[in-house]
């Protein structure tokens, strides 16, 4: 058996995968070429109740050839010049912390997890007192939460703004 095959035989399987839970799940959006499944965008919808509420932030997934033995490459391709959004996601290169990942200290990457693994991991993220993720500040005051979060609906709106 070619190993090639295996493997492209998972990165499809996940794929297909993650198409179904984004038909189910409106927070979740693809966008891909038929052609072209080893890179793809994913767009994740701000949830209810957090300051994230209304905005589309995007993720770039690079399929490598040690999958699923090792994770995608993913980048948040979402940036604003004026601040980061999120702790975990930045700006300058795009960079997702996260140690599924390996791009920060934690439980690793394991072969049995999938692509929806990922986008809920990152979905999960997006919470209402996502300062609390930024190291130094995990015990935040709630006015410092709150700050946090207006500057986040304030460059939310701007940036949609833009996009008009």
């Amino acid at each position: 058996m070619n190993p090639l095959n295996t493997l492209h035989r998972r990165v499809f399987t996940d794929f297909m995968q993650l198409c179904e839970e984004a038909e189910k799940d409106t927070s979740i959006k693809l966008f891909y070429d038929d052609s072209n499944i080893d890179q793809f965008d994913v767009g994740i919808s701000g949830l209810e109740d957090t300051p994230y509420i209304g905005g589309l932030y995007v993720f770039r997934f690079n399929m490598n050839n040690d999958y699923p033995f090792n994770p995608p490459s993913v980048e948040f391709i979402s940036r604003s010049k004026r601040m980061r959004i999120h702790p975990n996601f930045y700006d300058n290169n795009g960079k997702v912390c996260l140690s599924i990942l390996g791009t920060w200290p934690g439980p690793s990457w394991t072969s049995g997890m999938t692509l929806h693994t990922i986008v809920i991991t990152i979905q999960s993220l997006f919470s209402k007192d996502s300062i609390t993720n930024e190291p130094g500040f995990e015990t935040s005051s709630q006015s410092l939460i709150n700050k946090y979060n207006n500057a986040i609906i304030v460059m939310k709106h701007n940036y949609m703004f833009k996009c008009i």
